[in-house]
């Protein structure tokens, strides 16, 4: 019997290829996870080491200024507000004071472009682990004051950020790719700042964390299975639009004038909004006398302006306080006129459409969780003035979502090529 040896044979097989990103350096993250603790929480003794982290951020994007330029030059939308901000010393009654404002609003934006043109969004949200870790085992020895705001002296303030812990910690516990001690000390941490938003006492914040934590187990566990049948995505959000459109409907059906007054009861909230409506009518008041320019940055809340020290002595504040108008677009208005307000709208509807496009692509856990922060932080900004606060964590992170659907430094997929597998027979 003569011995055949087995012939090898090549088959073609088409795969998906992608270009993953770039490495980040420990050094990197370190840096990046330090600046954005010093931006989540304001610690004590920590503003010389934010003057120092901020010359360094600088000193590596000048390093690398060809990659953020590019990155700028594509984010061209949400620089529009920081520019024209920087400028409104030329008509602002306190010129020294819109000159730093304008600057500080423009480092706002400058700071996420920076990091997002060097580091993908996996990494970025690992980072904001670690400053969101620190963070909760720190409000630890605010126990029992939560409910009046523990290190952030609010409890809105506090909840907001204990939530978003929370979003940080369901990313990295699901995150395969990471260390196991890393998502053991995620799960370990998820229900502590879950307890930390409910003892806040914020309805709303509470509602929204616990949901936002829901919705992103689910995408664990269903999404990322549902999101590979075709037009899964697009189905979902056309249900969506019309189970709101429903709801709309029903709401406008309804004869009764409490509604408002009612709904607002359900959370625990008065009609006046804890006194927001009063300080929204100054507000109103004073953007009418100045309607196109607005006052300049930081020209408002100033110990000589007489509107300003009204709404502290109202508000049973000492003389002084810095406040905020409890509303973003109101907070730009004043300050920036109807010039300001329209920049900002568009760098807001510019970010809404960039996070959700990414969510639209590849499905992931943290496309998935940058679409349930953003949202929350829309659904706040018009109670809140936290999207117009400079140099905050959260912001940044707002800004950080949109930019990643427009960074090289992500897992981009390349298309379907030939991989040959050899055989024999």
């Amino acid at each position: 019997m003569v011995y055949q040896a087995p012939r090898a044979s090549n088959k073609v097989q088409l795969v998906d290829a992608y270009e993953e990103p770039r490495e980040v350096p420990l050094w990197e993250q370190a840096g990046i996870s330090l600046w954005l603790l010093v931006t989540y929480i304001e610690l004590p003794g920590a503003g010389p080491m934010r003057y120092l982290l901020l010359a360094g951020i600088l000193a590596y994007a000048a390093a690398h200024y060809q990659d953020v330029v590019k990155l700028a030059f594509k984010a061209w939308p949400i620089l529009l507000l920081p520019i024209f901000g920087m400028f409104s010393f030329l008509w602002a009654d306190y010129p020294s004071a819109a000159m730093r404002g304008g600057l500080l609003l423009f480092l706002t934006v400058l700071i996420p472009i920076i990091f997002v043109a060097h580091v993908n969004l996996r990494i970025l949200l690992r980072c904001y682990f670690f400053a969101a870790t620190f963070t909760v085992l720190w409000s630890l020895q605010w126990w029992g004051a939560f409910a009046s705001g523990g290190p952030y002296g609010s409890k809105n303030y506090f909840a907001i950020h204990m939530a978003f812990a929370a979003f940080f910690f369901i990313v990295r516990a699901f995150d395969r790719k990471e260390h196991t001690p890393i998502r053991l000390l995620a799960l370990a941490l998820l229900p502590l700042s879950l307890f930390m938003v409910y003892q806040a006492n914020s309805a709303t914040s509470t509602i929204m964390s616990f949901g936002g934590v829901l919705g992103l187990i689910l995408v664990r566990l269903v999404w990322l299975n549902l999101a590979t049948i075709q037009h899964m995505k697009s189905i979902l959000i056309l249900l969506l639009i019309s189970f709101l459109a429903f709801c709309s409907l029903i709401v406008l059906s309804l004869p009764s004038d409490k509604l408002v007054a009612d709904f607002l009861a359900m959370f625990g909230k008065d009609a006046t909004l804890t006194g927001r409506t009063t300080m929204w009518a100054v507000g109103e008041t004073v953007a009418e006398e100045r309607p196109i320019f607005g006052v300049g940055i930081a020209s408002f809340w100033q110990d000589a302006v007489g509107a300003a020290q009204t709404i502290n002595e109202n508000d049973h504040k000492p003389i002084g306080t810095v406040l905020t108008f409890h509303n973003s677009y109101l907070e730009t208005q004043v300050h920036l006129g109807y010039i300001g307000l329209s920049f900002f709208i568009a760098s807001v509807g510019w970010v809404i459409f960039q996070v959700v496009r990414q969510w639209l692509g590849p499905a992931s856990v943290e496309t998935s969780a940058i679409l349930v922060i953003t949202v929350i932080t829309l659904a706040t900004s018009f109670t809140e003035s936290w999207l117009r606060t400079p140099l905050n964590g959260t912001t940044m992170l707002f800004y950080m979502g949109a930019l990643a659907a427009i960074s090289s430094q992500k897992r981009r997929y390349l298309g379907r090529v030939e991989a040959r597998t050899t055989s024999t027979s």
